[in-house]
């Protein structure tokens, strides 16, 4: 299921809207053609604010212009004073928080005209605020960057270009040149909350303009615990088996996906996902890094949460890991590893695994206060209890 990369042409303008450049004619069409109808949509990177007057047409039910220029917030607050509603105009630079901790259901933004020391951090914090989708124009490497013979390769090699400046000592317009294949990897692998971008070419040379919509899941359960806990054969059963998914109130057909592979998942709506994620991800011994962690970046695409950690009880002396991977937990995880073998060996001292439940719960606090759950497995069954169960086994 590809969309087709090319941006819908724009519809037609009112005759009292200020005319639009070739670029943000482009953008428009990007937008438009996913509707808007009721949403909510930021621009930044205009100081005419012409493209929010024209977004606003489109039926977008909040509109927000955001621009440095106060002389830009005055004409854009002039002409849109005799269309009704104008759109929601703040004077300020979005870059040092203007909008604050809003979330707008699209972003569009023209980062050339926004001249940034460092496109790829204002891509992030667009990513991070688009509940729907981000259309963003950047801008990319070109022959004189790199020369006529290393050019042609541009298209697929993933790197981020850093050019010099025309003379020492001067700004640098194009700070930070960002390739197609970069800008996929970006959106692909260094989160899971968006779907595979489209890229299309922009009208003005050397520019592309991004579409990324983010993943939506109605339901969505997480099954997560440490290496070896036992949680893809729990996240499996609940899948294959209506009845046992009816034990822990699910119903329905469920899809199943581990945390890596979610990157793979169908473009569109999903209406029940299973995901598995490993706490052991973190890959650092800093256990309270979760938010870093690209899998698990999906909790944010979800409507309704629901979170079922599996807490591992085996008998005393009992490792359910072979010894190739208890050898690269312990090289991967490091102390962390460490600890996560001695706890299967003996159920001894468990303090940093206790340390690594406790962070995760932490973290999840706000993602689902209401629905997260602890599910025991003593490796014959598993069995949901209140979370408050945990003080049990780690008082």
């Amino acid at each position: 299921m590809n969309r087709d990369p090319r941006p819908a042409p724009a519809g037609p303008a009112s005759r009292d809207l200020p005319p639009l450049e070739p670029q943000e004619t482009a953008l428009l069409g990007a937008l438009l053609a996913g509707g808007v109808e009721g949403q909510s949509v930021l621009y930044i990177g205009g100081d005419r604010g012409a493209l929010g007057l024209h977004v606003q047409e489109g039926g977008a039910a909040e509109t927000t212009i955001v621009a440095a220029n106060r002389y830009a917030i005055e004409d854009i607050a002039r002409l849109s004073a005799a269309r009704g509603a104008p759109p929601d105009l703040v004077h300020g630079h979005w870059i040092r928080g203007a909008t604050g901790d809003r979330q707008f259901d699209n972003i569009v933004c023209s980062l050339p005209d926004c001249v940034v020391a460092d496109p790829l951090w204002w891509i992030k914090r667009m990513m991070a605020k688009a509940g729907k989708r981000l259309i963003v124009e950047v801008d990319t490497p070109r022959l004189a960057d790199l020369g006529y013979i290393l050019a042609p390769f541009l298209w697929w090699c993933p790197v981020v270009w850093l050019p010099k400046p025309p003379k020492p000592g001067r700004q640098l317009r194009r700070a930070c040149l960002l390739t197609p294949s970069a800008l996929r990897n970006l959106f692909q692998y260094h989160t899971s909350a968006f779907e595979p971008v489209s890229i299309a070419r922009s009208p003005v040379p050397g520019r592309l303009i991004v579409e990324a919509r983010r993943r939506v899941v109605r339901n969505l359960v997480v099954v997560t615990g440490p290496t070896s806990s036992g949680k893809s054969t729990f996240a499996k059963r609940l899948v294959s088996a209506p009845e046992f998914r009816a034990r822990f109130g699910l119903t329905g057909e469920w899809q199943y996906a581990r945390g890596r592979d979610v990157v793979n998942l169908e473009p569109g709506v999903i209406e029940n996902l299973i995901v598995e994620l490993d706490l052991m991800a973190i890959e650092t011994d800093d256990i309270g890094n979760f938010g870093e962690i690209p899998q698990f970046h999906i909790l944010g695409c979800a409507e309704q949460v629901r979170i079922l950690t599996v807490l591992p009880t085996p008998p005393p002396g009992h490792l359910p890991m072979s010894p190739a991977e208890e050898t690269r937990v312990v090289r991967k995880c490091g102390l962390l590893g460490d600890a996560l073998v001695a706890y299967y060996r003996s159920q001894g001292d468990g303090r940093i695994i206790r340390d690594l439940y406790s962070s995760w719960f932490d973290w999840i606090a706000v993602k689902a206060p209401q629905q997260n759950k602890l599910v025991l497995n003593d490796y014959s069954e598993f069995n949901e209890v209140p979370l408050e169960a945990f003080d049990t086994y780690f008082g």
